[in-house]
């Protein structure tokens, strides 16, 4: 991170700010952070009581089976208190309704109630301001978006909204349908476009190379049952690199030849599978269990000649693993992670593995340990052991961690040195900041050299 743009200095700036002010939010705030449902205000939910039937109240637009598809209770079901704190905080989540409210009243008989759901629903799109982390594409910010949720009461997600994310930004339309077809997958649609800036090092000098992407994508998405663990769809990409990099404020054309033949637009259709498990306690802080996705992709493709017109120039197909283990020690977290892929030589840069920076080998420049052109194969080992510090221990406003990172890249066009295992150690902290999410500060030491590097970034490393 050293050695970055003016622009990138000012981001951290920005973060180094937000974090020490974060920081001492943290130790402002009382360590009471429990969230309180109405379902504490349930005076009969106790164990030793049996729903009769659930009573929706309210749901005129939204369909009943919408509201059931949330509920984890059915009739019959003993209620709990944490059961009714489940159900109350995943509808809560649809953002279907603008208030959620669980009661009870006596049922026809001894021990038997009635479980009444009262909503109030939405009835025009809301903006939308948000933070979050996606295991796969890594942090990101909404700025500004608008929602559509379920317009008809059928349970569609929908909306359009701006993305920032790690140096990229753009615009995207979404669209998902929950258990189309009354199928155990969900119909997921999305369409935009981004830039995204792509770092070469030329003479050992950071260079920034911008990509102009637009996307389409469809995709089936299990959510119940066996299904829960396959996904499936197309992606159709059409991308543009710049004729042009920048050196800090130079602006420069002379691409190497690496580059230089892959400066030409391409459109890249693919169909891409996916297995994914997760067995996470929680997202946001996760004490046991696993995450684990095994990815294919087989990709063709076209490139723009000189009249324009797309030729098909070859294909390519892409395999990534990522698994991660949570495991608890005492209050304490132990995670680790291993994380491989493969992808063809045709594909061109953008469509490759990077290696070093905050959200892959820490100690290292962002990208620096990524070879010319990008690489085709990645191994990538990492070991965290996390602390609460402060707040509730499962959902910490502070965290603390010591860390190991193992990294490789290669590149098939390349051998030896460029290709060699990398390896650092550090510690940091976590902090809990609203709508953003995690912001996290790590000081890493390359183990083979006198170095170290201060990192800022949003969420998780993993």
């Amino acid at each position: 991170m050293f050695g970055a743009d003016q622009q990138n200095r000012f981001i951290k700036i920005f973060f180094f700010i937000l974090c020490f002010g974060a920081f001492n939010l943290v130790f402002a705030q009382s360590n009471d952070s429990t969230l309180v449902s109405s379902a504490d205000a349930t005076p009969s939910a106790q164990s030793s009581l049996i729903i009769e039937r659930i009573e929706i109240v309210g749901a005129t637009k939204t369909k009943p089976h919408v509201i059931h598809r949330y509920l984890s209770l059915k009739a019959g079901d003993a209620v709990t208190p944490e059961a009714i704190d489940r159900d109350y905080e995943a509808l809560s989540a649809t953002h279907f309704f603008k208030q959620v409210e669980f009661s009870s009243k006596p049922g026809g008989a001894a021990g038997k109630v009635i479980l009444v759901i009262e909503v109030v629903e939405r009835r025009w799109p809301w903006l939308e301001f948000a933070g979050g982390f996606s295991e796969l594409e890594g942090w990101y910010i909404v700025p500004a978006g608008v929602r559509f949720d379920n317009t008809f009461g059928n349970g569609n997600i929908a909306g359009g909204r701006f993305i920032i994310g790690d140096r990229t930004g753009g615009f995207y339309l979404h669209f998902r349908q929950p258990q189309i077809f009354s199928s155990s997958f969900d119909l997921q649609v999305e369409a935009g476009s981004n830039s995204t800036d792509f770092i070469h090092y030329l003479a050992a000098r950071e260079a920034v190379h911008r990509v102009d992407i637009g996307s389409g994508r469809i995709a089936f998405v299990g959510n119940r049952g066996l299904a829960r663990y396959f996904s499936a769809g197309f992606r159709f990409n059409v991308a543009r690199p710049e004729a042009q990099y920048k050196i800090g404020d130079t602006t420069r054309t002379d691409f190497p030849p690496e580059l230089a033949g892959q400066l030409t637009k391409k459109r890249i259709n693919s169909f891409f599978t996916r297995l994914q498990v997760d067995t996470r306690d929680q997202v946001y802080f996760p004490h046991t269990g696993v995450w684990g996705a095994l990815s294919l992709e087989t990709a063709n493709v076209w490139t723009a000649n000189s009249s324009s017109r797309f030729e098909r120039t070859g294909d390519f197909r892409r395999l990534i693993f990522d698994a991660r283990l949570y495991q608890p020690i005492g209050a304490n977290v132990f995670a680790v992670r291993a994380k491989a892929g493969l992808v063809s030589r045709v594909a061109p840069f953008y469509e490759r593995f990077y290696l070093g920076g905050a959200y892959s080998l820490r100690g290292f420049a962002e990208r620096g340990m990524t070879p010319l052109g990008w690489g085709t194969e990645l191994l990538l080992a990492q070991a965290e052991m996390r602390f609460p510090v402060a707040g509730d221990p499962q959902q910490p406003s502070l965290m603390a961690a010591l860390f190991f990172d193992a990294g490789r890249v290669a590149s098939a066009d390349l051998s030896g040195e460029q290709n060699r295992f990398f390896t650092a150690a550090g510690a940091g902290f976590r902090v809990k900041v609203p709508i953003i999410g995690l912001l996290r500060c790590d000081f890493a030491y390359p183990l083979d050299r006198d170095d170290f590097r201060f990192h800022f970034a949003l969420g998780q490393t993993f």
